[in-house]
């Protein structure tokens, strides 16, 4: 289990005392199973809240969907569908975090860059920062445009605008 802040360690044991209390004897397992397998499934940048939640949800599409089980009980086939539902969260959201990642690592390689060239040239021309940056042109205006500077390096009669 990866480790949690102690924002989660406080959900977990809120939530864990509602489920103590919780009079709701047929969803009361399945609670139980959701957060376990969101266990199973944090890791850092995926709040543990947003996993149980993710399994409660798909355990209601799963009981509103008990006809589709074929030959599986009821619990295996809540369980496999909670599984499906809160592994999907985590994957899409880790690479989600993953290509945030690889955006501010880029925009900061692109910045260091431009000071290196601003302070030996002057001036930063989008043939020098392409070339210092090791990036293609298209990713580095990719990445301008995503941070809102589209044009940066462009020039103009000589200067940048």
């Amino acid at each position: 289990m990866a480790r949690m802040t102690r924002e989660e360690i406080l959900y977990l044991k809120h939530y864990e005392k509602q489920l103590e209390n919780d009079r709701d004897k047929e969803h009361a397992p399945y609670l139980k199973m959701a957060l376990d397998i969101a266990r199973q499934y944090h890791t850092p940048g995926i709040h543990i809240g947003d996993l149980i939640q993710e399994g409660n949800l798909a355990m209601l599409e799963a009981k509103e969907s008990l006809d589709e089980r074929g030959d599986l009980s009821e619990e295996a086939y809540v369980e496999m569908m909670m599984r499906e539902a809160v592994s999907a969260f985590a994957e899409e959201n880790g690479s989600v975090r993953s290509r945030e990642k690889d955006l501010v690592n880029g925009l900061n390689l692109l910045m260091e860059k431009a000071e290196e060239l601003l302070e030996e040239y002057g001036i930063v021309e989008m043939e020098d920062i392409v070339e210092r940056s090791g990036m293609s042109r298209e990713e580095v205006e990719r990445l301008l445009k995503i941070a809102g500077e589209e044009g940066l390096f462009d020039e103009k009669d000589g200067e940048n605008t």
